[in-house]
């Protein structure tokens, strides 16, 4: 799956010819109709559901649960900025029906950003990255509420044995992935209890 050094481009020539590079390059089966549109779901017998999502393209571009907005006052402002979309709701909707279809034993979430909390709030470093808050608001630190939103459905729904395969930073990690890490109400980050699943960087 594409990350922004494959299609970040300025005009929309250059990005078409960023993704007949990306497909020429790589092993990988372009959709004919939509060569942009790259999430995909790989089924693996009943052993492994296999989900690419896009967090790259779409990001940023709408709003979680808001169709219109008649006046911009501060709250609804405040909102926008709270309530941004990283998939987009076509693919956000995509991804909801395939869970809520799929019956293997594993799901895999492949994505190009960190899905986990990178949280940098009241470190005592002066660090030269992130916003005071988290590392970095341009992968899902950035789009907490539809974070939020999906592991909320995974939990609610009971579906459970969940991996997130994450890239973008040049380094690895792992980590559980609970709904809200800094609670330890709801946490347990010595026994795991309280995750919706874990990730691998």
């Amino acid at each position: 799956i594409w990350d922004n050094h494959d299609i970040d481009t300025d005009t929309p020539e250059q990005f078409d010819g960023a993704v007949q590079a990306f497909y020429e390059y790589l092993p990988i089966r372009q959709a004919q109709e939509t060569p942009d549109k790259i999430y995909r779901h790989l089924q693996y017998g009943n052993l492994v559901d296999i989900f690419m999502v896009d967090a790259e393209q779409y990001q940023g571009d709408e709003i979680i649960g808001i169709d219109t907005i008649y006046e911009m006052n501060t709250d609804v402002i405040d909102t926008i900025i709270t309530n941004k979309s990283i998939l987009g709701t076509e693919q956000y909707n995509w991804l909801i029906d395939e869970l809520e279809n799929s019956t293997a034993r594993w799901r895999i979430f492949g994505n190009q950003k960190l899905f986990g909390l990178w949280s940098i709030k009241d470190s005592p470093i002066d660090l030269p990255i992130g916003n005071g808050e988290v590392i970095d608001p341009g992968s899902w630190d950035g789009y907490q509420k539809e974070r939020e939103n999906l592991l909320t459905y995974l939990q609610d729904n009971e579906i459970d044995n969940n991996i997130f395969l994450s890239g973008d930073v040049h380094f690895f990690l792992a980590m559980d992935v609970p709904i809200y890490p800094l609670d330890s109400t709801q946490y347990n980050g010595e026994t795991g209890e309280g995750s919706i699943g874990v990730e691998m960087m």
